[in-house]
């Protein structure tokens, strides 16, 4: 099942792809899988945040980072807890990527911005 959603995957059909993972995932929390779980939960997130829904993706990377968690995968939970930072950053959208950058003490947009084009006002 799970490689059925990793073709569709592949192919951009993101729904079905999650629609399998989501199958694989239901027989791996049955049989007590718990690394294989936590592996699957991450493959949604990854087709969740293709096709934009951020919410969902969030939901699926974090049960994925608790999952690599309790299973003792130190770089499975690393992996799945940058990919909630990184949705996070998505689903702030564009206009609110640069609101980490200092504000330059000239009021204008400047190094300290890391490459921001924002202008302060």
């Amino acid at each position: 099942m799970e490689s059925v959603g990793g073709t569709y995957q592949e192919l951009g059909d993101w729904s079905r792809a999650s629609d399998w993972y989501g199958r694989a995932l239901e027989q791996r929390l049955t049989r007590g899988e718990h690394a294989d779980a936590a592996r699957l939960y991450g493959r949604l997130g990854t087709v969740h945040t293709y096709a934009g829904r951020y919410g969902e993706a969030l939901r699926n990377w974090r049960a994925s980072a608790a999952g690599h968690r309790r299973t003792g995968d130190l770089p499975g939970h690393a992996r799945a807890l940058s990919e909630v930072a990184r949705v996070q950053e998505y689903a702030a959208g564009p206009r609110n990527r640069c609101a980490h950058a200092a504000r330059p003490s000239s009021g204008r947009a400047g190094p300290t911005t890391y490459g921001c084009t924002r202008r302060w006002s």
